[in-house]
C-alpha cells in the first residue's frame, strides 16, 4: 500500500512537474453588417456600372434569359378565315291571345281604354258604337257605299245592338249578334260591315286565315279626302281572337311577314266582286293604268292578280 508521503517524494522527483497546461480562450471577431447584396443584376442592353459598394473580387454577370423556341401558328396564314354571317330573325305571324274581340272594340284609344275598370269600358264601347252609327249616313254618301256592298239596312243590323251591349261577347251572343269572323271571307254583310268599321275609325284590320294561308286586309279602300298615311294595324284570327305583335305595325312589316310564310294576302271581297263585272278588255285597261304592264292567264287570275297589286301598293304606301 502506497502512502501519501511516498507520493508526494515521487512528485518531487519529477523534472517537469513545474509545466501547466494553458489556459483556454474564445476568440470573437466583429463583423460589420452588410447593407445591401454586393451582386446585382445589369440590363443587357446597358453596359454594367461600377458601385463603389462592391467588392473588386466579385464579377457582375448580366442573367440571360431562357430560349425559347417559336410555336408554329395554328392556323396556316394562307388559309382564309370563313366568314360567320348570323342568321337572320324568322318573321312570324302574330300569336293569338287568349280572348277573343268584337270589331267594334279595335281601334279604342288604347291607354284609356285598357286601364279602365269593365263597367266603364262597356260604356265606352256603347258610345263608340252609337258614334259609328251616326257615320253611316254621312260616310254612305261620301265614300260611295253601294259601290263598296255597303247596305244601311245591313250595317244597322250589326251596329244597332253593339250601341247597347257594346263588344260584350256574352250579351251578343244572347241577341244572336256575335259577329261571324269565320264567314267574313265570303259573308257579303259581315265583310262590309267590317270595311265601314275600319274607314269610320280609321284603322286596318287583318283576318288572319291559317286553315288556308290567307290574310284578309280591311278596309277595301282608304277613305277618300284622308291626307294622313297613319292607319293603327290590328290582327284577329278567322275564330276571333285578337292576335298582336310589335313586329307587325304598318303594311310594309305585314307584306314582310306574309312573303317570309308564304301567306297570300286578299283585299276584301267586294274588291274581286267589282273588277269580275269588268270585262277583259276592261281588266287590261285598269291593269295598264296602274303600271302593271300586260295581264296574262283567265279571267279569275287576272281579277286576282289586279286586286293583289292595288292591295300591295296601298299597303306600301302606309306607314306608322
Amino acid at each position: 500500500m502506497v502512502s501519501w508521503a511516498e507520493i508526494g517524494v515521487s512528485i518531487t522527483k519529477n523534472p517537469r512537474s513545474g509545466y501547466n497546461v494553458p489556459v483556454l480562450k474564445i476568440h470573437s471577431e466583429y463583423i460589420k453588417p452588410i447593407e445591401r447584396f454586393p451582386i446585382q443584376y445589369i440590363e443587357s442592353e446597358k453596359p454594367p456600372t461600377t458601385d463603389t459598394k462592391t467588392p473588386s473580387s466579385v464579377t457582375i454577370r448580366t442573367p440571360v434569359a431562357p430560349i425559347r423556341k417559336p410555336v408554329a401558328s395554328a392556323t396556316p396564314t394562307n388559309v382564309a378565315l370563313p366568314t360567320i354571317i348570323p342568321p337572320k330573325p324568322t318573321l312570324s305571324i302574330p300569336k293569338a291571345l287568349k280572348h277573343q274581340v268584337d270589331p267594334v272594340v279595335l281601334g279604342m284609344p288604347e291607354m284609356l281604354y285598357e286601364n279602365a275598370p269593365g263597367q266603364m269600358r262597356r260604356q265606352m264601347e256603347c258610345e263608340e258604337a252609337q258614334r259609328m252609327e251616326g257615320l253611316i249616313p254621312s260616310l254612305y254618301a261620301s265614300q260611295g257605299g253601294r259601290s263598296r256592298g255597303w247596305t244601311k239596312t245591313g250595317l244597322e243590323a250589326y251596329i244597332k245592338p253593339r250601341c247597347s251591349s257594346g263588344g260584350d261577347l256574352r250579351a251578343l251572343d244572347k241577341s244572336k249578334s256575335t259577329f261571324p269572323w269565320p264567314l267574313v271571307r265570303t259573308d257579303k254583310t259581315a265583310s262590309a260591315f267590317l270595311d265601314f268599321l275600319c274607314v269610320a275609325k280609321g284603322i286596318r284590320i287583318a283576318v288572319w286565315i291559317e286553315s288556308e294561308s290567307i290574310v284578309m286586309v280591311y278596309p277595301a279602300a282608304d277613305k277618300s279626302g284622308d291626307a294622313t298615311l297613319s292607319y293603327p294595324m290590328y290582327h284577329v284570327s278567322d275564330n276571333g281572337f285578337l292576335r298582336k305583335d310589335d313586329r307587325v305595325r304598318n303594311g310594309r312589316e305585314l307584306l314582310d311577314v306574309c312573303e317570309a310564310n308564304k301567306y297570300t294576302y286578299l283585299p276584301p271581297h267586294s274588291v274581286s266582286h267589282s273588277l269580275s263585272n269588268l270585262t277583259v278588255g276592261e281588266l287590261a285597261s285598269v291593269a295598264e293604268k296602274l303600271g302593271m304592264g300586260e295581264l296574262s292567264g283567265t279571267k279569275v287570275e287576272r281579277v286576282g292578280k289586279i286586286s293583289q297589286y292595288k292591295l300591295r301598293q296601298r299597303l306600301l304606301s302606309s306607314v306608322v
